[in-house]
């Protein structure tokens, strides 16, 4: 009856918010006020429920509201009211209105020296700077001295309320203003240490999560008193007798969080960070040293991922070391943590064998040095046979993780010394110590070759299985992962188990169908389709459609979403269809519509169990605006992702068999590459778009339908490309463009060319906007925190550039005579900035990228003017210091050989001469892959030079010297193109090449040994090197020769050859 006379009430909302009032002003009870109070903060509170909005007179209730609280006696009611006031002030200042009278309440109020009026008025305070901090900034003076009074004020209850309002102000205020409120954080420090030394843990947690939020947001606001901030926080995290154990990680997050920042300060006091890795340590041996049955044996069922609590002490350590190393580097981390480690292995206690042993699972991401870890691998290895379960448990887990972060150096190395006391371990009397062995096991095998693996199967396999059929459900799941693991490792070499492992599987799946057993059989799908994949179609064909019925009986169940058999189901149907390709096609129809629902899936939200569930697009439109979009991850959002990869892998597989469904997965495909809630949904969606233009081509569809549904695809993505604002994204969605348009050729007319030509500059200057100042160049120790983040994104600015490179390339190849207004236009503007004295080198080498795509597409005759000048850029870059650069500017040289005909003939020797001197500059050891390729592309453009302009340069000598360059073994494409050319001036012109004498056949029998049956050689390469060997070797005057040359070689080198010429014989 009470509900139904409030929701009456609630049609007069000027009756009922008055009414509330009267009753919170007037009434004896406490609690009666309290639930006025509480009713009003509802109604408040801004939304479509709001009722204050609704008011007739919302002065009058504004002004009795203020009067209300000035009249209150009660703290706790006076609380309530203040909460009320920031919510319909966070209301008033939302719609863009004003309300002066608060403003004025707030100051006599913290001016009054009376403390509950000052608390009051500190608490209203607190939302007011959140809501409008540039407000009270232009009265910065005063509200220094207004925060200056309260923070030093004796009672603490006011320095508590103080420290939050500093705080609050802290994180939404400039990073520029800062600095003026440094010298509060003695103050601030002063009241914490009051908190901790009275006991008061409520106000302590309260003070250090208001701290560790400016921590997070503005670390910088610490420098100049961090050392007495570091001193406090380690003395509050050794109190051991917290009711809340958090409160033990509050002050270590807090000094974390600002040295993962302000990495000089370490520097600048080394003293500290010895004191903070203690700390640390010593959190993660606090654990209970009685180990409980449910660990030993967990219940079946039981989730691994459940059970980890993020605030647990073991973890909270691995994590804090983790984020050390991570910011710090492992040269200053590691000899701090090799003294922990050394003193917790010493420890008697067997706590702290357990706490290095989770220390050192953290470090191997950081080593780069596979020798540095040797000294730690017994340490792991003799713990496995420790007599505490949780140390056993702690060394196969350091194992594991060593083994997914130092792969696969650490399984080159190891395995003779890993694998068999794993193995071991597996016999393990503890179920749970069982299940992470073969977790470990996992991890290793994941990386090892085809050969470890081979050889472990005979040994492993029978344990696994043993373990399958007698473990409970969290061995059982392990087990199953590590015989997945070992048959992708192994691949063909499984074979000869498949006969067996099979139908163990199959009857796992029809013996363990109860629910705890969900996870194990999502396992034993993902295992059986691993299996397939690794011993291939023609064995895995006869099995396919078995599994194929029981995945389909099993979705057909309407699974719940958190069940986790749907993922397994998903990432299996991606296996099977790479598996058997075209063999796949029959059951498209049966599993499609499946996939194309949940890629079609609009995720929803409520705020409440009360409230309709909305599109997710339409409530992120309230919380983000255009200049920041926010993305959003739930179940059902994974599952569309998953579902788009999954149409991915079926068109890119099964071409123009999927065809017949290109125009239903375009209905769901389309929305996708807009969907604004999740940039990864976006980048899915568009990937899976040039697979569909594909299946169209390979389904030789009519060349107009194939244009009308290409031109819808690029309309689509040029909407998303309008309004995305992740970097990431657009990069996606730019190659996926530039993909398109490279399948459908030339279709568009002079103006769509010029309409994206123009938008690939916009594109360009406003990412050029986006990014910051080089910070190499930056020299102000205060932005030293950001610089990590400025590289992250300009990095990501520099990816999208390369991205618009490459879709400029493709729009000069298939629409050249349609594209010269835009290379004009993008040579006048953007490469006219980039090839400025002093610009960046990515800006340097965007701009070859381009001049050597006008050359290759384009050619003098569509550019005469600029063409002398396109020439003499390339020029001056062709031996830049950048590889990079240089590379890309003697590709442009070999392009220029190619294209300017006659033109050549006036920088032929100018070409020669700057090709001589960058074949010439000496090897980078640091970076010989790009020195490699900048010098292989020098060499391939010397060989377009005699390809295609012999008739302008001396013949004779640059051939030679190109011949002795040879083997090309960095770039594969450039190499395959020379050596092809290769055997064509061997057939035409192999007594100028071989010399008189036949004296070159030794280095023309060690560049065949190098290409042959490799990257660097294609098939007509291959049999047209066993053909020209063959018809040498019975030459009476070449023969005697080329045996001496082969006979020089290894004898690796000499089997290859002859095996080669085997087989073309």
């Amino acid at each position: 009856m009470a509900e139904q006379k409030l929701g009456s009430l609630k049609e007069n909302p000027d009756q009922l918010m008055t009414l509330m009032l009267g009753l919170m002003q007037k009434s004896q009870d406490v609690h009666a006020k309290k639930f006025c109070a509480v009713l009003l903060m509802k109604y408040c509170e801004d939304g479509d429920n709001c009722l204050y909005k609704k008011l007739n007179d919302q002065t009058t209730f504004k002004n009795e509201l203020l009067n209300s609280l000035k009249q209150e006696a009660d703290q706790k009611v006076s609380k309530l009211i203040c909460q009320t006031i920031s919510e319909l002030a966070s209301t008033i200042i939302d719609n863009d209105q004003e309300w002066p009278e608060v403003d004025a309440l707030v100051s006599s109020y913290l001016t009054s020296g009376t403390e509950p009026l000052m608390e009051s008025g500190l608490r209203i305070l607190n939302t007011l700077i959140a809501l409008n901090p540039d407000k009270y900034m232009k009265h910065r003076d005063e509200l220094i001295s207004i925060l200056n009074n309260s923070i030093n004020h004796p009672s603490l209850n006011i320095q508590i309320l103080a420290n939050d309002c500093i705080c609050s102000l802290l994180t939404v205020i400039e990073g520029t203003d800062v600095k003026y409120f440094v010298d509060f954080l003695p103050a601030m420090a002063k009241t914490i240490n009051a908190c901790f030394t009275q006991g008061n843990e409520d106000f302590l947690q309260q003070s250090m999560i208001a701290i560790s939020e400016v921590a997070e947001a503005e670390p910088k606001f610490f420098r100049k008193y961090f050392g007495d901030l570091f001193n406090l926080c380690l003395i509050i995290s050794r109190k051991t007798d917290y009711d809340n154990e958090k409160m033990r990680h509050l002050p270590l997050e807090i000094l974390i969080s600002i040295l993962e920042r302000l990495t000089k300060l370490v520097n600048k006091n080394a003293q500290w960070l010895p004191g903070l890795c203690e700390a640390v340590f010593y959190i993660m041996v606090s654990i209970e040293e009685e180990i409980e049955q449910e660990w030993l044996v967990p219940k079946e069922g039981f989730n691994t991922d459940e059970d980890l609590n993020p605030d647990d002490n073991v973890n909270f350590g691995k994590m804090s070391f983790d984020r050390l190393t991570g910011s710090l580097g492992s040269e200053i981390m590691l000899p701090i943590m090799s003294k922990i480690m050394e003193f917790g292995l010493q420890n008697e206690d067997w706590r702290y064998k357990h706490a290095t042993l989770m220390a050192i699972s953290q470090i191997g991401e950081y080593i780069e040095d596979i020798d540095k870890i040797e000294p730690l691998v017994p340490v792991m290895v003799n713990h496995l046979v420790h007599p505490n379960p949780k140390i056993r448990y702690a060394a196969c887990h350091a194992i594991g993780q060593i083994a997914d972060d130092m792969a696969p150096e650490f399984q080159e190395n190891f395995h003779e010394t890993v694998i068999g006391p794993l193995v071991k371990t597996l016999d393990d009397q503890i179920p749970r110590v069982q299940a992470h062995a073969a977790a470990a096991l996992t991890n290793f095998i994941e990386h090892v070759s085809q050969q470890i693996a081979a050889n472990t199967n005979t040994v492993l396999l029978p344990k696994l299985i043993q373990l399958i059929r007698g473990g409970i459900s969290i061995v059982k799941e392990n087990s199953m992962t590590c015989i997945a693991s070992l048959a992708e490792a192994s691949q063909e070499d499984f074979n000869k188990y498949y006969g067996e492992i099979i139908p163990f599987l199959y009857e796992c799946l029809q013996t363990f169908t109860q629910k705890e057993y969900k996870q194990f059989r999502g396992q034993t799908i993902e295992c059986i389709t691993l299996v397939g994949a690794a011993v291939g179609k023609d064995i895995f064909r006869n099995d396919a459609e078995k599994i194929i019925q029981i995945m389909i009986q099993i979705q057909d169940q309407e699974l719940s979403k958190s069940d986790p058999q749907r993922t397994y189901l998903l990432s299996a149907w991606q296996r099977i269809a790479l598996t058997l390709s075209e063999d796949f096609v029959p059951y498209l129809q049966i599993v499609q519509p499946s996939f194309l629902k949940m890629a079609a899936q609009m995720p929803g939200m409520g705020i409440s169990s009360g409230t309709e569930k909305e599109d997710l697009r339409d409530v992120l439109n309230v919380v983000s605006g255009k200049e920041e979009k926010i993305d959003v991850t739930t179940t059902e959002i994974e599952e569309k992702e998953v579902a788009l990869q999954m149409i991915a892998v079926f068109a890119a597989e099964l071409h123009k068999f999927y065809a017949p469904y290109i125009v239903e997965t375009s209905k769901v495909v389309i929305p996708a590459i807009s969907y604004s809630a999740n940039s990864t949904i976006r980048k899915s969606a568009v990937s899976v778009v040039p697979a569909l233009v594909k299946c169209l081509k390979k389904a030789e569809v009519d060349r107009n339908t194939l244009i009308t549904t290409g031109q819808t695809f690029v309309q689509e993505i040029w909407k998303a490309i309008t309004d995305e604002l992740n970097t990431e994204t657009l990069s996606q969605q730019v190659l996926s463009l530039k993909s398109v348009l490279n399948k459908l050729g030339n279709f568009m007319d002079q103006n769509q060319v010029n309409m994206i030509g123009e938008k690939l500059v916009g594109m360009l200057a406003e990412s050029q906007k986006r990014m910051g100042k080089d910070p190499e160049d930056e020299e102000d120790e205060e932005e030293q925190e950001d610089l990590e983040m400025i590289r992250e994104e300009d990095e990501k600015e520099k990816e999208l550039q390369i991205s618009i490179g490459y879709l400029i390339g493709v729009l000069f190849k298939h629409h050249p005579d349609f594209s010269v207004p835009a290379a004009i236009a993008i040579s006048q503007t953007t490469l006219n900035q980039y090839l400025q004295p002093g610009a960046p080198n990515h800006q340097l080498k965007f701009a070859i990228f381009v001049l050597d795509d006008m050359i290759e597409y384009l050619g003098p005759q569509r550019l005469p003017q600029q063409w002398g000048t396109i020439a003499d850029t390339i020029f001056k870059y062709s031996n830049h210091k950048k590889h990079s650069i240089r590379q890309a500017s003697v590709y442009g040289i070999g392009a220029l050989a190619q294209s300017s005909g006659e033109q050549f003939s006036a920088i032929s020797q100018q070409s020669l001469t700057q090709l001589a001197a960058a074949i010439e500059i000496p090897v980078d050891k640091e970076k010989k892959t790009n020195w490699g390729n900048a010098r292989d592309n020098a060499i391939a453009a010397v060989g377009k030079i005699l390809k295609y302009q012999y008739q302008h340069i001396p013949f004779e000598p640059t051939l030679l010297k190109w011949f002795e360059c040879l083997p090309l073994t960095y770039d594969k494409k450039e190499a395959r193109d020379q050596h092809s050319f290769l055997i064509s001036c061997l057939k035409e012109k192999s007594q100028l090449i071989l010399g008189a004498e036949f004296q070159n056949v030794g280095h023309m029998a060690k560049i065949f040994s190098t290409i042959a049956e490799t990257s660097m050689s294609n098939e007509e390469t291959n049999k047209e090197i066993a053909t020209i060997l063959m018809q040498m070797s019975q030459h009476p005057n070449i023969s005697p020769k080329l045996t001496a040359a082969l006979q020089a070689l290894t004898s690796d080198s000499q089997n290859k050859l002859q095996k080669l010429i085997q087989k073309y014989q």
